[in-house]
């Protein structure tokens, strides 16, 4: 069976800017002291995206607390100043989908800057503000993790309380926490994407490289997710950057080095071959995306950005 569709709706010109519900963003907060420990107000935060160069600004309050929300999904850089004292750097800073990353920073008077990684401090990335459970499926292996049918939602299968739905109703969906397959909803960067007739996914990105994430909450989660008695699964694709990228593939499959199933076994034909009739499946794929360029008109570098993806069984 050939199925063909081009990703163009929620991937090709996607823009920095765009309004992705909140369910695709990601929170960063925290707050700002002295060597003391006393709250430092009117700091000056500047968190910047390392890819798109994208910076946002924000004060820290009376009680030195600040925060971003509805960040987009990547690694970014912050930077914290304030009369008096000498400014802060913190680098490799994660976000992702539905969680918050709280990055507490201390300044100390005086001139001198300082450089922290923020991925080598021991708390970092955990989640302290909510009680979700579940996983987020990042790039890296959503791309170097064999996934069967190449659809990345299949990956939640790796996380605690999520098993398969074989044999049940929905289509390329699963039992999560002993619920049924069809009491999970689906999204792609926080829009429904949910099959209306038998469950499951109504729409399956199967070209790897266009997703960024897959975030699966499977209890505890807010109200602001309905529907679901299952699981809330969030595809979010990729954006373009200030570099112009872009990837192709081709996978070939064959039933030569399948195993018999339990019909096929019983055809005497079959068990004398001893292997399941010739079969084959060719998969194409492709991405590309960067700064949005108009000769002598317009140059979107640091601001504007496109990412397209295609996909072909």
């Amino acid at each position: 069976m050939k199925n063909r569709a081009m990703i163009l709706g929620a991937l090709c010109l996607s823009l920095c800017l765009s309004a992705f519900a909140q369910t695709s963003r990601g929170t960063v907060n925290g707050v700002v002291t002295d060597t003391a420990g006393a709250v430092v107000s009117g700091a000056t935060v500047v968190l910047t995206n390392t890819a798109t160069n994208v910076s946002r600004t924000a004060t820290s309050n009376s009680e030195g607390a600040y925060r971003f929300d509805a960040v987009d999904l990547g690694t970014y850089n912050i930077k914290i100043t304030a009369t008096g004292f000498g400014a802060v750097n913190k680098t490799s800073l994660l976000v992702n989908a539905n969680l918050t990353t709280t990055v507490d920073i201390q300044l100390a008077a005086g001139v001198t800057e300082m450089s922290v990684d923020v991925t080598a401090e021991s708390g970092a990335l955990l989640q302290t503000e909510a009680p979700v459970r579940g996983g987020n499926i990042d790039v890296k292996r959503i791309v170097e993790l064999p996934i069967a049918g190449r659809n990345p939602v299949s990956l939640a299968l790796t996380l605690p309380g999520v098993s398969t739905n074989r044999f049940g109703f929905g289509t390329s969906t699963f039992s999560v926490n002993g619920g049924r397959g069809r009491s999970n909803n689906f999204l792609i960067d926080g829009t429904e994407n949910n099959d209306i007739s038998v469950a499951g996914q109504g729409f399956q990105i199967k070209n790897p490289d266009a997703v960024q994430e897959v975030s699966v909450q499977t209890s505890n989660y807010d109200a602001e997710f309905g529907r679901a008695g299952g699981a809330v699964v969030n595809t979010i694709t990729k954006s373009g950057t200030n570099s112009v990228r872009g990837t192709a593939s081709w996978q070939y499959d064959s039933t030569r080095d399948d195993a018999l199933t339990n019909t096929q076994s019983l055809s005497p034909v079959l068990q004398a071959r001893g292997y399941a009739p010739y079969g084959t499946e060719h998969f194409f794929s492709g991405t590309i995306g960067g700064p949005v360029k108009l000769p002598k008109l317009y140059d979107g570098k640091d601001r504007t950005f496109f990412f397209a993806a295609y996909q072909n069984q």
